[in-house]
């Protein structure tokens, strides 16, 4: 087995062997066989055996940090016999001062090592931290960015409501056909429409079959909703509007822009179908419901738009 880069430290009580290590080294503990993690004392578990210090030892011999762990059974280790001194005889407090030195050394040196295991574990744990916190902002500037679109489009379409009065003003003051042309709304939608999505011949052939009245919020989200069920080979007609979006971003079968636009055109939909409404926000919401299909085009896959 080749060393790993991070330290094993091997502890035991009177039935247990406890086991400290990097989380990265967690598919070689689950090897040695009945390991099992206790979160309170943060070390791995394995019964005091002698099959499970064979395994232990097999495992870890080359990346484990000095252990007083002896296998189960075997014979303490006999001191070595005392050699004779030649050199003075150290006095008590000499001697005193040599054995807390050296257990002092010793109990640092362990405690190095278990700090550099500990420091190990928390720079893991940190990378994942960094890691969530950039999904999360990469997610925040992605609804950010879908908000600032909505609200351009509502905007552009409260300045198209102010300024239709003029266009037919001007219309009826000068009389002539260019300018009849200009405020025939529906044309002037529909190339609006063709424009916003770079003259696609698919769309405009949708915009044709599209009438561009009260009813269109309903008719748009009729027929996303039949794109839906193509994009998900969903043949059951009772599964509702909502439920298609939820399983078309479940299966992440679109981007989270698309999935905002198909709420936008849900919502403006039941609201068209079901409130009261006059004719000026009846007409902005046609207008709305347009545009937000003009935007969702470019997320809606090729054989979805061809199917439908």
């Amino acid at each position: 087995m080749r060393p790993s880069r991070h330290a094993v430290l091997l502890e035991e009580t009177d039935t247990e062997f406890l086991l400290g290590c990097h989380p990265e080294l967690r598919d070689r503990v689950k090897r040695l066989g009945g390991a099992k993690w206790d979160a309170g004392r943060r070390r791995w578990v394995l019964a005091k055996t002698g099959k499970a210090w064979d395994a232990i030892i097999a495992e870890f011999r080359d990346d484990m940090l000095p252990t007083v762990v002896l296998r189960p059974g075997s014979l303490p280790i006999e001191p070595p016999p005392a050699i004779k001194r030649t050199e003075p005889d150290r006095t008590p407090i000499e001697a005193l001062k040599e054995d807390v030195g050296r257990a002092n050394e010793e109990a640092l040196t362990a405690l190095r090592s278990h700090v550099k295991t500990l420091e190990s574990m928390l720079e893991a744990r940190v990378k994942e931290l960094v890691e969530v916190k950039g999904q999360l902002q990469e997610r925040a500037d992605a609804r950010e960015q879908a908000l600032s679109k909505y609200f351009a489009l509502a905007r552009q379409h409260d300045d198209l409501k102010h300024g239709m009065p003029s266009l037919l003003e001007e219309a009826r003051r000068s009389g002539s056909q260019d300018a009849l042309m200009r405020v025939d709304r529906a044309d002037w939608l529909r190339e609006e429409g063709a424009r916003a999505t770079a003259n696609d011949p698919l769309f405009r052939a949708l915009l044709q079959r599209l009438t561009l009245d009260s009813t269109l919020p309903t008719s748009v989200a009729a027929w996303i909703e039949q794109a839906l069920r193509v994009m998900l080979d969903c043949q059951d007609r009772t599964v509702s509007f909502f439920n298609l979006i939820a399983s078309v971003q479940a299966a992440g079968l679109l981007p989270e822009d698309g999935i905002g636009l198909l709420h936008f055109i849900r919502k403006h939909r039941n609201r068209s179908a079901h409130e009261l409404i006059d004719l000026s926000e009846s007409t902005a919401l046609m207008h709305v419901s347009l545009f937000a299909l003009c935007l969702f085009w470019r997320h809606l896959p090729e054989q979805a738009r061809r199917s439908v």
